[in-house]
């Protein structure tokens, strides 16, 4: 048997081997000398033959986490658990039905605005020409119409300029906000009429301004003749979407419908998401009817007829907050 001894030495390796004698005995350890500094790697040696195994050391301190090793094959698929316990049943939703109708049967989570204080019930108790709001009974207060605000005061009327001559009608500019209102100046003579311009192209409707100061009420005008022709009954409505979840809603009323005015487009647009159902849309005042005057999917509304320039579109509806 051979004993080799390795001693390092910068980029090198000695490599020394010398015959081995008779053991000796075991001598006593010596005390640990300090640790010196590392030096450089050398390059590899032969590898020797294995010695005698020495005295186990002491423990050395735990040296940094490796690097992750390659994922291992997937294993078997373990048996499939118990079935979970059934969850809690959810909240119901709301069907807004729009104006209360007498003729109408109404069945639990229903909601209608009453005609006779302008406030939205929900119904709790299936219900036939009983009045919303005065039967508690069967209807809850779901949302109350908020209060009318005050009467602006009416401004001096200022004096009326000479009326000039009638140029020709420009192009139409985009609409800008609505400014304050003036004071209204005195009435002056009426100026001679000018020959009327030619009528500019129509401009894109512009963003709906902030809702002015409520004037003065005007004059009552001449009741009309009441006609003796019944209207055509219209057709029956297609039954509305379930609704969603119950909730807080916001109302929106008077929103001036997104499109051109020109007597050729029937497509309009909401600025916002809605709640199915809950819309109210009116023409110069008169409301229309769902499928028969509109179809409405989303935010998007394509009327039966091509409103003209003159005609105002206004809707009402419930927002979920």
């Amino acid at each position: 048997m051979s004993n080799i001894t390795v001693t390092p030495i910068i980029n090198e390796v000695t490599i020394l081997i010398n015959e081995v004698g008779v053991q000796g005995a075991t001598g006593l350890q010596g005390i640990q000398g300090e640790i010196g500094i590392q030096g450089v790697a050398g390059e590899s040696g032969v590898a020797g033959v294995q010695g005698v195994q020495g005295i186990q050391g002491d423990v050395g301190s735990q040296g940094e986490i490796g690097a992750t090793g390659i994922q291992g094959v997937q294993g078997v698929q373990g048996t499939q658990g118990d079935i979970g316990l059934q969850g809690e049943t959810g909240v119901a939703g709301v069907t807004y039905l729009g104006d209360y109708n007498n003729t109408t049967n109404y069945v639990n989570s229903d909601v209608v605005r009453s005609t006779v204080d302008g406030n939205a019930y929900h119904c709790d108790v299936a219900s036939l020409g009983n009045e919303p709001s005065t039967t508690p009974a069967n209807w809850s207060l779901f949302v109350m119409q908020g209060a009318q605000g005050e009467i602006g005061a009416t401004g001096i009327q200022g004096i009326q300029g000479i009326q000039g001559v009638t140029g020709s009608t420009g192009l139409q500019g985009i609409q800008g906000d609505i400014g304050s209102q003036g004071i209204q100046g005195l009435q002056g003579d009426a100026g001679i009429q000018g020959t009327t311009g030619i009528q500019g192209i129509q401009g894109t409707q512009g963003v709906q301004g902030d809702v002015g100061l409520t004037g003065s009420t005007g004059l009552t005008g001449s009741t009309g003749a009441d006609s003796t022709v019944a209207g055509p009954q219209g057709e029956i409505g297609l039954t509305g979407e379930t609704g969603a979840s119950g909730g807080t809603f916001t109302a929106k009323i008077g929103k001036l419908l997104i499109g051109v005015l020109d007597g050729a487009n029937a497509s309009f647009t909401i600025s916002e998401a809605i709640i199915v159902n809950s819309e109210e849309i009116f023409t110069n005042g008169v409301r229309l009817k769902n499928t028969l005057d509109y179809t409405i999917a989303g935010q998007n509304i394509t009327l039966s007829f091509s409103p003209a320039s003159n005609e105002i579109l206004l809707i009402n509806y419930l927002k979920e907050n």
